[in-house]
């Protein structure tokens, strides 16, 4: 039986980001949109770029996807993600609080 750090050894590598840069994903958008809209937990989003030269890794897109949908269900049904074409600064602050309460990552 392996133990954990040979495990821990195995995971694939990680990399900074920023909240910005993961509520701006399209994966996070459609994340977002679809549990907002009721839908079923789409497994295919990520798997294939949603924007020209994206050089994110298949994990980065998922976990952006996954990130949209658990914040879609945390923030309040009238905050709107994006405000005349920007993230809502609202939101913006609502996900740290929620990522420092370990909700989202």
């Amino acid at each position: 039986m392996a133990k954990d750090h040979d495990r821990h050894e195995k995971q694939c590598r990680t990399f900074p980001t920023t909240i910005r840069k993961i509520m701006s994903s399209p994966e996070f958008m459609i994340g977002f949109a679809h549990v907002r809209a009721g839908k079923r937990f789409d497994c295919w989003i990520g798997l294939k770029p949603t924007v020209k030269n994206d050089r994110r890794s298949v994990a980065g897109r998922a976990w952006d996807y996954e990130r949209g949908r658990i914040f879609g269900c945390l923030a309040p049904r009238s905050m709107p993600l994006v405000i005349d074409g920007k993230l809502n600064a609202e939101a913006i602050a609502l996900y740290a609080d929620a990522r420092d309460l370990g909700q989202i990552l």
